[in-house]
């Protein structure tokens, strides 16, 4: 007799809970996806616009340095958009590996119900086997009792010895045909609950199957904006590399027109007293020329900056030392308004001269204690030591972009501007 025990139906009302929550999710999910495509594609829309390295042609001082702050300009810029899309690009491989996680649980829910199918499969199948054995069985039964097939009443009675022989073929009879009865009952309807959980197991994997094809669809939207997202990481790290290779062309280039503007040459030897004539250079490479990751990166204890805010071994912060060693006048970065923080920090125009009340022209006479090699915007500043046959004998750091300390004499051109101080 059949003894297996039919498993309880599926609890249907908490599986439409869960397929709702999942597909929920997967909605969710699709419309943050095309949110964040449409976001990057306006964002990188706007940030590639205009943008490009530049040549390094610049024909002076201060050429060359509305070139370098334009590059820089460009690559701080750059460099915001790669940390918006480096944020971008963590969000989009979180939701990944979600998605992932997503998919791993369905995958291991497809595949339980995927055994609970082949189980029950099984268990139909012994159920038609034991079926097919009761009646067999049956049939057998009947055979034994009567060679010649089904008897009638009044033929079982004439081949009976007796009445109560009779009786008990009759009983046996119906006995077995019983049996056989309830067994094929108890056996059709095991299969029809076999069938009807066998049916919600199929509807339920098919159903499991729809979210893990939707969610792998939304992952794949996901790294397809991941994908997009790098490579335009790899488009601002490209121009940035760019940009960086002009700049230092263009710092080469300015340190040679500097150098080019003193008639006598410049003269190298000793440090004109500055404190910090050997600061490190701050770079990685060891490396603060021209051609450097970052020129003219000096600092001290790791900082770049001096007391004044101006960057070590520049011409500012040896311009400016000079200036308070010699007149007590103290000029700190935060004294000029368009204080530009690379390159040195050659962060003054003349304007900003003008504004603190110093007269600016181009004659090096009347107590003119700096001079700055420019065209009025940015360039290279020195302290005027003295005045010789109408030209200034200047001594400064760094007019090659090397950090060093010179003198020289400068000629006379219309870019050279003199700040008198007092």
């Amino acid at each position: 007799m059949v003894t297996y025990k039919a498993q309880a139906p599926n609890k249907h009302m908490q599986q439409n809970k869960r397929e709702n929550r999942q597909n929920a999710f997967v909605r969710r999910l699709k419309t943050s996806a095309l949110v964040a495509m449409l976001s990057v594609v306006v964002f990188g829309g706007i940030a590639t616009r205009g943008f490009g390295a530049l040549a390094a042609t610049c024909t002076s001082s201060a050429d060359c340095q509305q070139q370098i702050s334009e590059l820089n300009s460009q690559n701080a810029q750059a460099q915001n958009q790669l940390s918006g899309l480096q944020a971008q690009a963590s969000s989009y491989q979180d939701a990944i590996n979600l998605l992932q996680s997503q998919i791993n649980v369905l995958q291991g829910q497809i595949a339980t119900n995927q055994a609970q199918q082949q189980a029950l499969q099984a268990q139909m199948d012994a159920n038609q086997a034991e079926l097919d054995k009761d009646k067999a069985t049956l049939a057998d039964a009947i055979k034994t009792m009567y060679v010649d097939g089904q008897p009638t009443t009044l033929e079982m009675l004439a081949s009976s010895g007796n009445l109560s022989d009779f009786v008990d073929k009759e009983q046996y009879r119906n006995d077995v045909q019983k049996g056989i009865q309830d067994t094929l009952r108890k056996i059709t309807e095991l299969q029809r609950k076999l069938a009807d959980q066998k049916a919600a197991i199929d509807q339920l994997v098919r159903s499991l199957q729809d979210q893990q094809s939707q969610v792998a669809g939304a992952q794949a939207q996901q790294n397809q904006l991941l994908a997009m997202n790098q490579s335009q990481q790899a488009s601002y790290n490209a121009q940035i590399q760019a940009n960086k290779k002009s700049l230092a062309e263009l710092y080469a280039k300015q340190a040679a027109i500097i150098a080019a503007s003193f008639g006598g040459g410049i003269h190298y030897g000793g440090t004109g007293g500055y404190p910090w004539p050997s600061a490190p250079c701050l770079n990685a490479s060891g490396n603060c020329g021209p051609y450097s990751e970052s020129p003219y990166n000096w600092g001290m204890n790791g900082q770049p900056y001096d007391l004044a805010g101006w960057q070590y071994r520049n011409c500012t912060s040896y311009a400016f030392w000079r200036l308070a060693q010699v007149t007590g006048i103290t000029l700190t970065a935060a004294s000029f308004p368009h204080v530009y923080n690379s390159g040195g920090r050659i962060g003054y125009s003349i304007p900003d001269f003008q504004n603190l009340g110093y007269r600016v022209d181009h004659d090096p006479n009347g107590e003119a204690v700096l001079a700055v090699n420019t065209a009025g915007n940015f360039g290279h500043i020195m302290y005027v030591e003295a005045v010789v046959n109408g030209q200034a004998v200047v001594s400064q750091y760094n007019a090659a972009g090397d950090g060093l300390y010179s003198t020289g004499t400068l000629g006379s051109s219309s870019s050279i501007w003199f700040i008198h101080v007092r």
